[in-house]
């Protein structure tokens, strides 16, 4: 047997890649946020190392709002169109006053492009698009108001 040594993960992981010629789906567990090198690649239709740099930006952690403006900031330098961090709210009624649902997220241009999504009530980061979550939290709510 031939022994192959590897400096790091992802080279091996990319040496089994290229020896098997799939797709090798790489993510990071960070305790209560999982989102995959994947996930972002497909989002943003960007290189696997953009997308590793945007999941290693999150895995660092840090304030929410900080987290989701390096990742913009990145985004823009990298040519991709991220015009900043923004707030959704679900209900939006009262001019969105004591809302049951809040996130940030980075506004890339179109409520249904993709993007990094932080979820103020799971505590999570979520590759999603603006339109799907505020679709979501709005049937969770009417499933909530029917309930009761």
């Amino acid at each position: 047997m031939k022994e192959i040594r590897f400096s790091s993960a992802k080279e091996a992981l990319q040496h089994l890649a290229d020896v098997t010629g799939k797709r090798i789906k790489i993510s990071f567990d960070f305790g209560s946020n999982q989102i995959t090198i994947d996930d972002v690649a497909d989002a943003f239709n960007c290189e696997d190392e953009l997308a590793e740099e945007i999941v290693s930006i999150i895995q660092a952690g840090g304030d929410e709002e900080t987290v989701l403006q390096k990742v913009n900031d990145l985004l823009r330098t990298a040519g991709y169109g991220a015009f900043g961090v923004e707030s959704a709210r679900v209900p939006h009624e009262n001019n969105g006053q004591d809302p049951r649902f809040k996130a940030k997220y980075i506004n890339t241009g179109d409520s249904y492009s993709g993007t990094i999504l932080y979820d103020d009530e799971t505590d999570k980061y979520y590759v999603t698009t603006w339109e799907d979550w505020v679709e979501s939290a709005e049937m969770a709510l009417e499933k909530e108001q029917e309930s009761q």
